[in-house]
């Protein structure tokens, strides 16, 4: 694992490539929303650089047939789409919906370095179970409880 600054890598890590880069990009587009009072929530949500320049640096560092993935919300799909096309290929999006019966609002994403498998769309995978929040309890699907818990494998593909 290594946290660094995107903008500003450190020459070692810009020169190295990973079997597997995972990302959890700021989920909002500071040039589209409202800045917040508090700056960490405010970096958290939205910072100042670009989806597009996270996805740039990711696939850059991902080494001959290894994997990015991401997750991000729903609406900046596209956006992630086009930022990757023609870097990475053997695109698999995995929708996740709160529950039964709602839109997603997130998905996940894999690519693959040098990948030529056709784009493929996973089946949405459901965060709670029931149809609303009954109060104070652990209300998740039990893959997602054993992902979340004991961190079991949560697969792309199911």
């Amino acid at each position: 694992m290594v946290t660094a600054d995107l903008r500003d890598l450190p020459a070692d890590l810009r020169n190295r490539r990973f079997d597997h880069v995972i990302m959890n990009p700021p989920y909002f587009d500071r040039t589209a929303g409202t800045t917040s009072d508090d700056t960490g929530k405010d970096i958290a949500f939205g910072g100042d650089t670009p989806l597009w320049d996270w996805l740039e640096v990711g696939a850059k560092r991902v080494g001959p047939r290894g994997y990015l993935t991401l997750i991000q919300r729903i609406e900046r799909l596209p956006e992630a789409l086009d930022a990757l096309n023609g870097r990475l290929g053997a695109f698999i999006v995995r929708p996740i919906a709160g529950r039964i019966g709602r839109a997603p609002e997130l998905f996940i994403l894999q690519a693959r370095q040098e990948g030529k498998t056709p784009f493929r769309m996973a089946p949405t995978l459901i965060m709670h179970e029931g149809d609303s929040h009954q109060g104070d309890k652990d209300s998740y699907t039990p893959a997602v409880s054993q992902a979340l818990r004991s961190g079991a494998e949560l697969p792309i593909l199911p």
